[in-house]
C-alpha cells in the first residue's frame, strides 16, 4: 500500500498553513476543518483508501473499500468535516492511506483536491 501526507496551503499569508502540509494553530480554539479529497485511477485491487486527519489530540478517520465496486472508478471523492479542539502551536495534517494490495494498483489524488479550515471559537 502507500501512505502520504497531502500538502496543504502555499506557505503564503497567516494562515498558519506551511510548505510541508501541516497547519500550526496561531492561538489555541476550535477549529473547523473541511477535508475533499479528489481521487483518480481507483483500483478494486485495495481494500481500503483510509483518510485521517491528525491532531495534536486526536486523530478523525474516513475510509472507503473500493473491493464493494464492481470495476475500477476513474473519479472517487472522500470529504469530511472536523471540529477540532487545538491549542496554540498544536499542528494537523491530512494523511492517505492505500492498503492492501500485491502491487500494480493505482491511483492519485489529483489537483482538484483541498483542505481548508477556520477558526470557530
Amino acid at each position: 500500500g502507500s501512505d502520504f501526507t497531502a500538502a496543504t496551503g502555499d506557505g503564503q499569508g497567516g494562515d498558519g498553513s506551511n510548505l510541508q502540509g501541516r497547519f500550526i494553530a496561531p492561538i489555541a480554539g476550535l477549529y473547523q476543518f473541511n477535508i475533499h479529497l479528489y481521487l483518480e485511477a481507483v483500483d478494486i485491487a485495495y481494500d481500503y483508501y483510509e483518510i485521517s486527519f491528525v491532531t495534536h489530540n486526536k486523530i478523525y478517520y474516513n475510509i472507503f473499500s473500493p473491493g464493494s465496486l464492481d470495476a475500477n472508478a476513474p473519479y472517487w471523492t472522500m470529504a469530511f468535516g472536523v471540529l477540532a479542539d487545538m491549542d496554540a502551536s498544536d499542528e494537523a495534517y491530512v494523511n492517505i492511506q492505500a492498503a492492501g494490495t500485491a502491487g500494480g494498483a493505482n491511483h492519485d489524488v489529483s489537483v482538484h483536491s483541498m483542505f481548508s479550515g477556520f477558526l470557530a471559537c
